[in-house]
């Protein structure tokens, strides 16, 4: 399972919860690009994305704390492509 969020002005942190709640352990690729709506506190819940081969996180403006996060992500997916253009 496949999903690409790109200027996608309506998802925020907790949709991104609700989705790795849902799907994460079967989603495989996720691309999050130009979302104004998505914070740190959204990517946190990246880690519960278990199934994730790749992933791709770019132009989120409202990502603070860019590198901890990454490294976060990172480390609960060791597993994961990760690509990351904050």
């Amino acid at each position: 399972m496949d999903v690409q969020l790109v200027n996608c002005k309506s998802i925020h942190d907790f949709g991104l919860e609700y989705i790795g709640d849902e799907v994460g352990d079967r989603l495989q690729f996720l691309q999050i690009e130009k979302c104004p709506r998505i914070t740190e506190f959204g990517l946190k819940h990246l880690t519960k994305f278990t199934g994730l081969k790749s992933l791709i996180l770019k132009d989120l403006p409202h990502v603070h704390e860019r590198d901890k996060i990454i490294e976060e992500i990172k480390k609960a997916l060791p597993n994961c492509d990760i690509h990351a253009n904050l």
